[in-house]
């Protein structure tokens, strides 16, 4: 069997809060499953996609320009033999070594599973033998900050592989490291704000892990932020030769604050909870909880057929191929068509999920 829990899993189920999802999510590449296969996207999502990916490097290219000595990509800097990883442990060792100072930028700093997934999962008390494997993660930046009064919001308190929030002693001459993520978004959600938190507590347990031993020399920033897209970026941007004080003013003013007193607990009870709860009820998937909302446009499990028809062939086709000697599912298996043919209440407008688990106990069908 293998189960994985992809980086999208997080930030979809808590757009959707659907357990039924989460179980699809876990099980797409198993062979011995028969949960659905995701459908391919639905028309128009491959075009936000790119215009996304163009943003990022958009904004990156003036963030290079504009750091020159700060910024560093860190998949170029890659030594030949040697993990993302232990490139971007050698970078923050040159770092407090003083090699060279803080603030820098750490452009997409790969994240192996392998060295933060036990630190991780043991600190949120759940059993990684029972747990699905997770994927490697790459944030888009983690900035290693200089801390001082005026950034205390940023530095003065850390996050921990658990998600507990703790202070910073005046006296503790450890570097602050800060995640931020960028999206092609106009405004922060708690998707975003919940994805970013995971990536620092991912941070938090890689620096913990054995092999990385860093935990006594950095720690991460209990407010990680989101980069979403500002119409009026450029305006105010100061110049490469402006004092790096001036310039990391500017930084941060594109910046919105994800502070992990708020948006770590949903990430917690996702790992502790959520998660268990799919894992637990894999043999009864289908009669996890779902519905049928706006919620669902993005999900690859809908299955509205104006969108879906076409690609339930190519998942038949993978079906077929992963799943040997078990029938592919129809279109009707989805959520949409299963809903719509069968009068299920799920398919119910602006019903909520107590509104329906209490219509479900009163046998309303």
């Amino acid at each position: 069997m293998t189960t994985r829990l992809p980086k999208a899993a997080l930030s979809q189920y808590l757009r959707t809060r659907c357990d039924r999802m989460l179980a699809c999510f876990i099980n797409e590449s198993n062979a011995s499953a028969d949960t659905l296969l995701a459908l391919p996207a639905r028309p128009g999502l491959a075009g936000f996609r790119a215009r996304g990916m163009e943003f990022e490097k958009e904004f990156l290219g003036e963030l290079a320009a504009l750091f020159p000595d700060e910024f560093l990509d860190v998949q170029k800097s890659q030594s030949k033999g040697l993990p993302n990883d232990i490139v971007f442990k050698r970078k923050l060792e040159e770092l407090a070594a003083g090699h060279f100072s803080a603030p820098r930028f750490f452009n997409e700093p790969s994240l192996l599973q392998d060295r933060y997934r036990a630190v991780l999962l043991k600190a949120l008390g759940v059993d990684a033998a029972t747990y699905p494997d997770m994927t490697n993660l790459r944030p888009d930046l983690v900035v290693a900050m200089l801390r001082t009064k005026d950034n205390d919001a940023l530095t003065g308190r850390e996050i921990k592989p658990d998600g507990l929030v703790r202070p910073i002693a005046s006296g503790d001459i450890r570097i602050p490291l800060r995640v931020v993520d960028l999206k092609f978004s106009e405004q922060l959600n708690v998707a975003y704000a919940g994805e970013v938190c995971l990536y620092s507590m991912v941070l938090a347990a890689w620096l913990e892990h054995p092999d990385v031993a860093l935990s006594d020399r950095f720690y991460v920033s209990s407010t990680p932020g989101v980069l979403v897209r500002h119409t009026e970026r450029q305006t105010g941007m100061p110049t490469p030769a402006a004092s790096v004080e001036e310039r990391m003013a500017w930084f941060e003013k594109q910046v919105d604050d994800a502070e992990a007193d708020l948006y770590a607990p949903p990430v917690v009870r996702f790992f502790r909870d959520d998660l268990k709860r799919a894992i637990d009820r894999m043999d009864d998937w289908r009669n996890l909880e779902w519905h049928v909302t706006p919620t669902c446009a993005f999900c690859d499990y809908l299955g509205y057929p104006g969108w879906s028809k076409r690609g339930i062939t190519e998942v038949q086709k993978k079906w077929n191929s992963l799943r040997k000697g078990k029938p592919a599912p129809t279109l009707s298996d989805y959520c949409h068509e299963e809903a719509r043919q069968n009068n299920r209440l799920n398919h119910l407008p602006n019903l909520t999920r107590g509104m329906l688990r209490t219509l479900d106990r009163g046998n309303v069908k």
